[in-house]
């Protein structure tokens, strides 16, 4: 008898748990992305202390403008702030411009090049900028990702049909919890360059690259904003045939759309690898340095543009 009664509390709570899972993955895949087409994430800390998921509130901007207007699309590169200098590169960007334009910092953390896509086309464009940098790393096509359970999935649906998507709500779950461990991402660097150099080898994932580079170059005819598309190195290992390889792929693609392309390998090449990159084991981030030289890279294409300072 107990034994049965046993087996029946097993079957409820099997019952309850796949119910619960359903109304997650519901929540999710219907009205979380729902809203966030709708609003995206104001700035809010995630469950790692001092990394936030989006840097800024578009609350706080207004939707006319009162100066020109930079919007700024990137991941975490976007808003990193060195050990040495509590200041991101677009905040340098800012001083250097003397505050002569409105910065809107979209940067956020996880994000890959459709979820910052869909961003600017899906919010940030309503705020009417004259220049949109869009910051590209190299782990930038990597939308297996498990992190990235807060995108609109629904967006665009064509980015996402060769995106392998477990269940979100399990997703979420798991992701509470993948950072306890996250000294282990940093164990084998090649690993990591040999990952990212094979995603731009996928010919689906090329033309993702492809297909996003010309919907910029779209805006940019159809709206008159100036796109600088600003290619970051990461990894810090300037030699590597795998890092080479992604730069050159990359470089060239955005060469075809005649957008203005900055290739930052090539300038960070001319220092010493530990002249720009974090010194605390961190293989993914730039330092204050590194954070100078994004900035000085942008602000010579900005300042050589006449339109903007005449």
């Amino acid at each position: 008898m107990k034994r049965t009664k046993y087996k029946n509390n097993k079957k409820i709570i099997i019952i309850f748990f796949i119910l619960f899972v359903f109304i997650l993955e519901v929540y999710f895949r219907v009205f979380f992305h729902d809203y966030f087409i709708k609003n995206p994430l104001p700035y809010l800390e995630s469950d790692i202390e001092g990394v936030p998921y989006l840097q800024i509130n578009f609350s706080d901007f207004e939707l006319s403008k009162i100066k020109s207007r930079i919007i700024v699309l990137g991941d975490y590169i976007s808003i990193h702030r060195s050990w040495e200098n509590q200041t991101t590169y677009p905040e340098i960007l800012d001083l250097k411009l003397n505050h002569s334009f409105e910065i809107i910092n979209t940067g956020a953390s996880f994000y890959s090049l459709p979820e910052e896509m869909s961003l600017l086309k899906n919010r940030a464009i309503d705020y009417d900028p004259d220049i949109i940098i869009m910051s590209y790393v190299f782990n930038d096509l990597d939308l297996k990702n498990p992190d990235n359970v807060i995108i609109p999935l629904k967006l665009k649906k064509e980015i996402y049909e060769f995106k392998i998507i477990t269940p979100l709500s399990i997703n979420y779950l798991i992701r509470l919890n993948v950072f306890k461990n996250i000294s282990k991402l940093y164990e084998d660097k090649q690993k990591w360059m040999d990952y990212y150099a094979n995603l731009h080898k996928d010919k689906k994932l090329i033309n993702l690259l492809k297909d996003s580079l010309n919907e910029l170059k779209q805006i940019k005819e159809e709206k008159g904003i100036e796109v600088i598309f600003v290619i970051v190195p990461i990894f810090y290992d300037f030699e590597d045939e795998n890092i080479n390889y992604i730069n050159k792929v990359v470089y060239t693609e955005c060469l075809k759309t005649e957008l203005t392309c900055v290739n930052l390998l090539k300038i960070f090449k001319k220092y010493d690898v530990m002249e720009v990159k974090e010194d605390d084991g961190d293989i993914w981030h730039q330092n204050s340095l590194g954070n100078e030289i994004i900035a000085t890279e942008i602000y010579k294409v900005i300042i050589n543009k006449s339109k903007f300072f005449q």
